[in-house]
């Protein structure tokens, strides 16, 4: 396979350098969830075993200016992610300029999206706070598409007299893995498929000296996409389209024929990090605009799908290192996929949809025990008010999810 060849390639690049300044590691988790109300990674309630993962990932520091650093990932997780190996990152480091002030450089390649507090190390299971990282801010569906892009990251830090400042300015494509994203926007496969996504970004982080356990943090991204291979109707198919689209309109995404998709994502993250505990916050707004959106050929109604949308998500969390070898932690999310339709009654009234998809609200508490430092066991509770965290499984039946369910999970992880 490809990719594991390009991770062998990157680790013979220690035959030419010394041994220090090459670096690989790998990790491999298995988790069982039981979700009793609503499926989780499965087609029925219950027990899954099915969510996995397996990377290796490796490092070369060629010269003083350049690294090579790549991830491969083979993950499996219900029909979001099949478990074939695949290129997380593969990306070419050069640091061009470097003082006791200033660092700057470079990354070309499939490189990591620099995203709020975790998107850099959410694939790592000891790198995120719980067998997940947040969900109301970090998309499980979307994973692939905003874990890392095919272009360029431009960084700088700077460290003054009053702070650091960390700028990471990124811009390129990124792949959507399978079709989470019909699932995510319709509830259900479209005939067509969505392009690449082509999107642009800068992070800014600032650490003041003043208070040296806080972070602030800004991420700012926009993105777009467009629906392409949309079915063609003659005159005797879009009169049997209609008759079906009034007797049900939820069958509307059968029937798009082209559409565009913009939208800009704002991303405020605060962490302090006082002595045993972590403080962690994120706010984010996504607003999204679609245009040339027809059904049919024809201009999609309004009443049935709105060409502007905002999305609004947080989360509060608090971990707690209570002894050596065992950390505690709690979160709050709220995810409201339309900031004006909080409880979905909008929704389910215009395009006749589970109202519960529409919002997601949940408290988590769990804790990861350290058999050793490398082997950890990580069990989690949430209680769910709202389906929005479920969207993007394409083995789901949406109008049957119900609004309050329960999540359980046990987490193996082990790093080498």
């Amino acid at each position: 396979m490809p990719e594991l060849v390009l991770l062998f390639l990157l680790g013979s690049g220690a035959a030419y350098g010394k041994t220090e300044d090459f670096q690989f590691q790998g990790f491999l988790s298995q988790t069982i969830a039981y979700a009793p109300d609503n499926p989780f990674f499965t087609e029925d309630t219950g027990i899954s075993y099915d969510n996995r993962e397996l990377g290796l990932n490796a490092s070369w520091i060629a010269s003083d200016k350049l690294r090579l650093a790549g991830q491969v990932l083979s993950r499996q997780a219900g029909s979001l992610d099949d478990g074939d190996p695949r290129l997380d990152f593969l990306l070419l480091d050069y640091n061009a300029f470097v003082n006791e002030t200033w660092n700057t450089g470079i990354r070309l390649g499939r490189v990591k999206s620099h995203y709020g507090l975790y998107n850099s190390t959410r694939d790592i299971p000891h790198g995120r706070p719980g067998v997940f990282v947040p969900r109301s801010v970090y998309f499980e569906s979307l994973r692939s598409a905003i874990l890392s892009l095919d272009g360029a990251n431009a960084y700088a830090s700077f460290s003054g007299s009053r702070a650091d400042i960390h700028v990471n300015a990124f811009g390129g494509s990124s792949h959507f893995q399978n079709d989470a994203i019909e699932y995510q926007l319709f509830q259900s496969s479209a005939p067509g498929k969505f392009k690449d996504i082509d999107g642009a970004g800068l992070h800014v982080v600032v650490e003041p000296h003043s208070l040296p356990d806080l972070l602030l943090a800004y991420t700012y991204v926009e993105f777009a996409t467009e629906y392409e291979d949309a079915p063609t109707f003659n005159a005797a198919e879009r009169i049997e389209a209609i008759v079906a689209l009034v007797q049900d309109p939820g069958l509307f995404a059968q029937y798009v024929t082209s559409m565009e998709m913009e939208a800009s994502i704002n991303l405020f993250s605060a962490q302090y990090t006082p002595g045993d505990w972590i403080l962690s916050a994120e706010y984010l707004v996504i607003d999204i605009q679609f245009k040339d959106t027809t059904i049919l050929d024809f201009p999609m109604p309004q009443d049935v799908f709105r060409d502007q949308n905002t999305t609004l998500s947080y989360y509060v969390q608090a971990e707690w290192q209570a002894v050596e070898k065992l950390s505690l932690y709690t979160r709050y999310e709220a995810l409201y996929n339309d900031k004006d339709d909080k409880d979905g009654s909008n929704y389910a009234e215009l395009a006749g949809g589970n109202p519960a998809t529409q919002f997601n609200r949940a408290l988590t508490l769990g804790g990861r025990w350290y058999f050793t430092p490398d082997f950890s066991a990580t069990a989690e509770y949430s209680r769910n008010n709202g389906a929005a965290f479920l969207n993007g499984q394409s083995d789901t039946s949406y109008a049957d999810l119900k609004e309050d369910w329960d999540l359980f999970f046990l987490q193996l992880s082990y790093h080498f």
